[in-house]
């Protein structure tokens, strides 16, 4: 058994063109690193909440479902990502 809580990562939007490729429903699955495949800008920008949320800390503006959401740092074309808790 870990210390920490997976966490899911899925692409909810995006405007423009992303430059790492990302599509609407691509996912991935954090663990202890970040996940192959998924943009180091954007990982950068998630990052701290995946760390809150491996470690169960408590984060008031969750939606019902116990899910955030995240914009990447690209102001000309803004990925969405929804991070939840995986048991």
């Amino acid at each position: 058994m870990s210390d920490y809580r997976k966490v899911k990562i899925k692409v909810k939007s995006v405007e423009g063109t992303c430059h790492a490729g990302h599509k609407p429903g691509d996912e991935w699955v954090v663990e202890a690193h970040t996940p192959e495949g998924l943009c180091v800008h954007a990982y950068s920008a998630l990052d701290p909440m995946i760390r809150a949320f491996m470690f169960d800390a408590s984060i008031p503006w969750l939606d019902e479902e116990g899910r955030l959401e995240l914009v990447c740092p690209d102001p000309d074309n803004p990925v969405v990502f929804t991070l939840e808790k995986m048991d």
